[in-house]
């Protein structure tokens, strides 16, 4: 099906190549997992086998067919199914619907064919109520739906899939791997690179990548049993199998639960919705009040009566995809105008700043990182900001080698990996020195260690005494920092509670539509059984450790 020899790949502005006398075979039925550490060519690799990047070097044959570097062969249409990292660079039409009635009109079936089909999809990936919204209107975790129902309209042979899941909720996910299983199942050949160790387990196959080389090509048992070329590739092991390594059974052996607990409570029912306060939080950063707003031609409000976040605080906003997240936050960061309502930012109606004066105090990370990539090297980027706002003094090398780009000052962003541009645009809001920080799904794209880093970072900043509101679908990255969860639901504000509480018991995330981490039940159990978690992580080796030195 797929036939890679000597694959040698270069970048402008690359002082490496990004891929490097790459050879590798996927024949039919096969399911490859590529992973390996940001920038070690991943996605370059899924890029060469489309077509879509001229190689220096080397042959690439799929289906039989040379591939030609520079363009996607009309020989593929309809026979390969491909979704990128970056969701909306794969739209072409105004709205869902044409979206995919475009693909199924290419395909030449007959209107009662292309009818079936568009209704099977529709149902499959629950498109109903999006159908008529423009892709602008929509979340990233949406438009990436969207984009998986097209690869799979075509019903192709082979699918090739770079980083898909990373904006989709645990529904959503499970959805895809429950298509990839079956389409596997079918004869369907699938290559997916993928930063999540969860999905990758799934694979038959593992492909480690690393400075453009295949380092490792084997069974998800050998991969993950050794941690030598773990730490050598920044990859870690899927919490299932580090809970198995802890507690000596399946996470999914519920039965086997109560094992570990040391003593039994009787079962407290989940009744507390917002955080009970006697008195505000001083250093009030963000107030909202009586908000609203819409989108044109679209059913979708977002309503929020009363919200306040804080300085020095570290908050999260959760909820299923199209819950309403990012919206919320282009509202806090004053890109959109409430339809109704008041937001105040330090006291005074966001309205009323110039929007360099408030870019100073209040930073925003786009869901996207490709949407405020300036450019053209990666210093220009970083220096856009403090240039732009007239800032007198700023350390664009301590950045850098803060986010882990030490080295990339000429690099152009555009070859950058997801996860390089992710650290970018990390480090193009903290070179302003902002009070307050809204990052949406920041750790998007990056690799294990790097998400390390920047869950430090986050640490300092709530430690200095800067505000962080956290926005993702990554549940035990918010659990690792967030002191309190927010929950949305259909663009209402449903909850409001410590992360502790939140991360204790699996009703609330099933309140805002999210599926139940089985972490969360876990903790859920222990908690019935009188055993309760000072914390809020979902870490198997964080819960070990506690319950172990519990008395």
């Amino acid at each position: 099906m797929i036939e890679i020899e000597n694959l040698t790949v270069s970048y402008r502005g690359g002082e490496a190549n990004a891929l490097s006398s790459i050879s590798f075979r996927a024949d039919r039925g096969e399911y490859i997992a590529i992973v390996g550490p940001n920038g070690s060519g991943k996605s370059t690799l899924i890029k060469s086998i489309c077509g879509l990047v001229r190689q220096q070097d080397g042959t690439i044959r799929v289906l039989g067919f040379d591939v030609e570097g520079g363009r996607f062969s009309e020989q593929f249409f309809g026979r390969v199914g491909v979704v990128f990292q970056e969701p909306e660079v794969q739209f072409l039409m105004r709205d869902v619907r044409r979206e995919i009635g475009a693909v199924l009109q290419n395909l030449g079936l007959p209107v009662e064919d292309q009818e079936e089909r568009f209704r099977r999809l529709v149902e499959q990936f629950s498109l109903k109520d999006i159908l008529n919204m423009k892709p602008e209107n929509l979340s990233g975790g949406q438009m990436q739906i969207v984009n998986l129902a097209c690869a799979l309209a075509s019903e192709p042979e082979i699918l090739l899939l770079d980083e898909p899941t990373t904006f989709l909720d645990a529904r959503y996910r499970e959805l895809l791997m429950e298509h990839l299983k079956r389409f596997a199942e079918s004869g369907g050949t699938i290559i997916h690179a993928t930063q999540f160790p969860e999905e990758a387990v799934h694979a038959q196959r593992i492909c480690v990548i690393n400075q453009g080389e295949i380092v490792f090509d084997g069974n998800p048992e050998e991969v993950f049993a050794d941690a030598k070329l773990l730490e050598e590739n920044k990859l870690i092991i899927p919490y299932q199998l580090a809970f198995q390594n802890r507690f000596g059974f399946a996470i999914t052996e519920r039965d086997k639960w109560n094992s570990v607990c040391r003593k039994r409570g009787r079962k407290a029912p989940a009744s507390q919705l917002f955080l009970e306060i006697d008195e505000p939080l001083p250093d009030v950063a963000l107030s909202v009040r009586n908000l609203e707003f819409n989108y044109q031609q679209s059913a979708f409000n977002l309503t929020v009566e009363k919200l306040d976040l804080h300085r020095g605080e570290v908050a999260a906003v959760l909820g299923a995809t199209g819950s309403g997240k990012t919206t919320l936050a282009l509202l806090l960061a004053g890109l959109y105008r409430p339809s109704r309502g008041q937001i105040e930012f330090r006291g005074r109606p966001i309205e009323d700043y110039r929007m360099k004066e408030l870019r100073k105090r209040l930073a925003m990370i786009w869901q996207l990182p490709d949407i405020g990539m300036i450019g053209p090297t990666v210093k220009d980027d970083l220096e856009f900001a403090p240039q732009n706002l007239n800032l007198e003094q700023y350390d664009c090398a301590s950045i850098l080698n803060l986010v882990g780009l030490t080295g990339f000052d000429d690099r152009i962003v555009d070859t950058l990996s997801g996860g390089e541009k992710r650290k970018l645009s990390i480090g193009s809001a903290l070179i302003v020195n902002p009070e307050f920080m809204i990052l949406d799904e920041p750790e998007a794209f990056l690799d294990s260690r790097s998400e390390a880093d920047l869950i430090d970072i986050i640490r300092r900043l709530s430690e200095d005494g800067t505000g962080v509101l956290l926005i993702g679908h990554d549940l035990h990255f918010i659990a690792e920092l967030a002191e309190r969860v927010i929950g949305l639901q259909d663009g209402r504000l449903t909850l409001d509670l410590p992360a502790n509480l939140f991360f204790s018991d699996e009703v609330y995330s099933k309140m805002i539509g999210l599926h139940a981490d089985p972490m969360i039940s876990f903790r859920h159990a222990l908690k019935e059984n009188g055993v309760e978690l000072p914390f809020a992580s979902l870490k198997p080796e964080t819960i070990a450790g506690y319950l172990k030195e519990k008395p």
